[in-house]
């Protein structure tokens, strides 16, 4: 497989043009081992080569960078990326830092985040050198589970201010000194720049120094965004919670009492025994009605009414002669010591007699009759004759309860 070729990909057509690339960014790419053509970006102070598949940090410097044998004007304006402060290999298969690391002495950000580095006695020895680095991140590695392993690198590396993405605290530093004491490991070289040794005062860095990329910078910018959106959001949710709370325990407390078991318990038994005895006054109203459109006529009730509208009462006398009229005399004695007992008064208002006359054995019993007869002679013109089977009164006429079934059948 093709190594990948930085020139290439940038469509650079010569090396020389490679000096004027100050940062490179390649992640994601699939790169699997550094190409040399890489040493020909020596002005390049941000190389960016996460998400990929390395295994080792090499070609970034000729094999012979650094030798006593090899010319010191190659060495300057040759090849190789010695001004390199920022570099990013996440998310790779590092397994050792030894290689070209030990040619970059002025990394302010080295992240190593997710790769396969062990052993942190071992890794701390390779970053000796790098006395300007400021961020170290080492998060995902199987040394990141290694006891004190925190401690460890803050107390060997003093410089490095950003551990694994947190800020090392003065509480960190104090715990890291009482574990691994007062002294480093750490190598004090002579502080070089373009061939020559810096006096003490150009060796004070700055009180402010940038930590930090434009994009992890940027990032961190989104992220303090979004967490403040949240935090908002909890807030709300959480007041719109206590209204909710609060205007709920204000309705409880208006809130009428539940009334005690077994109160309406007595109303409601009375108000299903009215609703009862309704519907069966209702039932016996009707069947009233009924009984009487049988027993009398409608003109025969209107007659009544007419005769008597302006006396307002009925005598016994006309009582007798309305049953008369009626067809219900052929016991005369019978039926006025009858009606004498039915009307102790001795007179009644004309819708009075009439629930009298519905209620009176005689007519009853004629009027049953006067059915009989009629079934009797519909079922010998044949017009009922598979319908009915009608049996004359036997002794003298049916009862008044049988009258009433007749009626409602």
């Amino acid at each position: 497989m093709a190594l990948f070729d930085p020139l290439k990909e940038l469509n650079l057509s010569r090396p020389d043009q490679a000096k004027e690339v100050t940062c490179v960014h390649f992640s994601g790419k699939g790169i699997a081992a550094i190409h040399p053509h890489f040493q020909h970006f020596v002005n390049v102070d941000e190389l960016w080569l996460s998400n990929n598949k390395l295994k080792r940090i090499d070609n970034l410097f000729p094999l012979d960078y650094g030798n006593n044998d090899c010319d010191i004007a190659d060495r300057c304006h040759g090849k190789g990326c010695p001004r390199l402060r920022s570099l990013y290999l996440s998310n790779n298969r590092i397994t050792t830092l030894s290689g070209d690391l030990r040619h970059l002495r002025f990394v302010e950000i080295l992240l190593l985040a997710n790769n396969k580095l062990s052993n942190m006695e071992i890794v701390s020895k390779f970053l000796r050198h790098l006395q300007f680095l400021k961020q170290l991140d080492l998060f995902g590695n199987p040394l990141a589970e290694e006891q004190n392993y925190r401690e460890y690198f803050i107390q060997h590396h003093p410089s490095v201010q950003i551990l694994d993405r947190a800020y090392v605290t003065d509480e960190e530093r104090k715990k890291a000194k009482m574990l691994f004491g007062t002294t480093t490991t750490i190598d004090v070289a002579p502080h070089v720049s373009f061939g020559r040794t810096l006096s003490e005062k150009d060796r004070v860095l700055p009180d402010k120094v940038d930590l930090l990329s434009t994009s992890v910078k940027r990032l961190e910018s989104q992220a303090t965004a979004i967490k403040a959106r949240n935090a908002k959001k909890i807030r709300d949710e959480q007041q719109q919670e206590v209204q909710r709370l609060k205007k709920q325990m204000e309705d409880r407390k208006n809130q009428k009492p539940p009334p005690p078991p077994g109160m309406y318990e007595p109303i409601v038994a009375k108000v299903l025994e009215q609703r009862k005895a309704a519907v069966a006054e209702q039932v016996q109203k009707e069947f009233h009605e009924k009984l009487m459109a049988l027993l009398i006529s409608q003109h025969e009730r209107d007659i009544i009414q007419q005769l008597y509208e302006n006396d307002r009462c009925i005598g016994l006398d006309d009582c007798q002669a309305i049953v008369d009229m009626l067809g219900v005399s052929d016991d005369n004695d019978t039926h006025e010591s009858d009606l004498q007992r039915l009307i102790p008064e001795g007179e009644l208002t004309p819708p009075a007699f009439l629930d009298l006359l519905a209620n009176w054995r005689p007519l009853c019993e004629k009027k049953l009759e006067e059915l009989y007869a009629a079934a009797q002679e519909a079922v010998l013109k044949g017009v009922l004759a598979a319908s009915f089977n009608v049996t004359p009164p036997q002794g003298g006429g049916a009862k008044a309860d049988n009258c009433t079934r007749a009626l409602t059948s």
